[in-house]
C-alpha cells in the first residue's frame, strides 16, 4: 500500500468512527431513519472530524521529527491553526444539531 495513502486512511476512518454514533442517535431517537435524511451535515460532520485527526497526526508527526526546530515551527503553526478552526467549527456544528440528534421533533 502506497505510503501517502497509509497516511490518509488513519484519520479519514478516525472521522468516519467518531461521526457514526450521531447518525445512530438521530436514527434511534426518531424512530427510525428519518425521510429527508441530512446526508450533507454528516458528510460536514465526517469531513471536519477527519481534518481534526489529520492536523492532529501531522503535528505529533511534525513535534518527532528530526527536522530543526525553526524550519518545523510554521509548519506545526499552521497545522494548530486549522485544527484551531477545525475544533470551532465541530463545537458550533454539534451544539446547533444536537437535539437534532437527541430526536426532538420540529428541529431545524
Amino acid at each position: 500500500m502506497n505510503k501517502r495513502f497509509k497516511r490518509f486512511i488513519t484519520p479519514i476512518l478516525l472521522g468516519l468512527l467518531c461521526t457514526v454514533p450521531f447518525a445512530v442517535m438521530e436514527s434511534v431517537n426518531l424512530g427510525g431513519i428519518p425521510d429527508p435524511f441530512p446526508y450533507a451535515i454528516f458528510l460536514y460532520l465526517w469531513l471536519m472530524f477527519a481534518l481534526f485527526f489529520m492536523s492532529l497526526l501531522a503535528i505529533l508527526r511534525l513535534a518527532g521529527s528530526r527536522v530543526n526546530k525553526k524550519e518545523r515551527l510554521p509548519a506545526i503553526l499552521l497545522n494548530a491553526l486549522v485544527l484551531l478552526f477545525t475544533v470551532m467549527s465541530l463545537v458550533y456544528l454539534l451544539a446547533d444539531q444536537m437535539p437534532c440528534f437527541l430526536g426532538v421533533p420540529n428541529c431545524d
